[in-house]
């Protein structure tokens, strides 16, 4: 009996740690080039250019595409980018827009336990949601990231344009969403959840069942 309970506190505490809350920090000074990016050394990054991860990438409404550069109401490059300097859009970049509406969802294809963005001129009405499968964990806007009077797409300042890094949480999948022009990102970051804990969670779930079954 004791047994069965300690296996019951157990898996009790799965759920816990995937919904677990999820916290944010900025990063360096965005003046400097490492403020672009990561600081994690052991992230995967896709820096929209070269070599990229096989993740993979579905799409809604007006989707997303890598560009780069900027067009006045289509688009605006993350601030420090130079103008030939690739990143990601949503939605797609077409001028004239056909479309002020997106969605990009990237399924990493295993659990992650990092996210790091560079996120350009943060708006309120850009959104990203984390999701296990297709269970929703959390979802933020640009103006839970930063003040809301502040996030309104200034893409030449330092205040609006920002790397955030996400942990307290696991997860699969992010949706990156926008409902106005435009969700501008780069340096997109994971760190792979580390597989003695991947193991540990799919025996925990092994566990459970048993549970089930001698209750």
């Amino acid at each position: 009996m004791k047994r069965a309970m300690f296996i019951l506190m157990v898996c009790v505490a799965v759920p816990v740690a995937a919904m677990a809350d999820i916290t944010w920090t900025f990063g360096g000074d965005p003046h400097s080039e490492g403020g672009l990016t990561t600081s994690r050394t052991d992230a995967v990054v896709d820096t929209f250019s070269g070599v990229r991860p096989g993740w993979t990438w579905t799409f809604e409404g007006g989707g997303g595409d890598v560009t780069s550069g900027s067009i006045e109401g289509v688009k605006a490059a993350p601030w420090g980018l130079t103008d030939t300097a690739m990143y990601f859009c949503v939605p797609e970049p077409v001028d004239p827009p056909t479309t002020h509406a997106g969605t990009a969802t990237v399924d990493f294809g295993s659990y992650q336990s990092y996210l790091g963005i560079y996120w350009g001129s943060i708006d309120a009405y850009n959104s990203i949601t984390f999701y296990d499968g297709d269970l929703e964990l959390a979802s933020f806007t640009g103006a839970q990231i930063i003040a809301p009077d502040e996030a309104k797409g200034d893409w030449t300042g330092e205040t609006n344009n920002r790397y955030v890094n996400f942990t307290g949480v696991v997860f699969d999948k992010v949706k990156f969403s926008t409902s106005e022009i435009a969700f501008e990102f780069d340096n997109l970051a994971v760190v792979p959840l580390p597989g003695a804990v991947l193991l540990g969670f799919l025996g925990l779930g092994y566990a459970g069942m048993k549970l089930r079954k001698m209750v």
